[in-house]
């Protein structure tokens, strides 16, 4: 697991790489959560273009982090792999976190 950072066009990108699961998913968000309030970030993509594994710990982790950011920042994901956007269409996360097809879309989302 590793996440880097950087900012495009006033909003915070994080691409995440390998597995968002049990034993990971908490750290993940944790670390996000953190980096988002100290930064003071609004606009936020996470990038999941190499995570090549979701599980419900991962989405519950996700749930809690959206709901620590509350209505004051604004999240998108980008780049889901199949395995990962088949979670997101049948847990129906999309209507709690907009989901693009890439990181240049979700960023024209959030600056519109």
């Amino acid at each position: 697991m590793r996440i880097s950072s950087f900012e495009k066009n006033g909003c915070a990108v994080f691409r995440i790489e390998g597995s968002v699961e049990l034993f990971t998913a908490d750290i993940i968000m944790e670390k996000l959560y953190g980096t988002i309030e100290e930064k003071g970030f609004t606009r936020v993509v996470l990038d999941f273009t190499e995570v090549d594994y979701l599980d419900s710990a991962g989405l519950k982790a996700l749930i809690l982090m959206l709901k620590k950011c509350s209505d004051r920042v604004k999240i998108r994901l980008c780049g889901l792999q199949s395995g990962v956007a088949r979670l997101f269409e049948v847990t129906n996360m999309a209507r709690f976190m907009p989901v693009d097809p890439s990181l240049d879309t979700s960023i024209r989302e959030l600056n519109s």
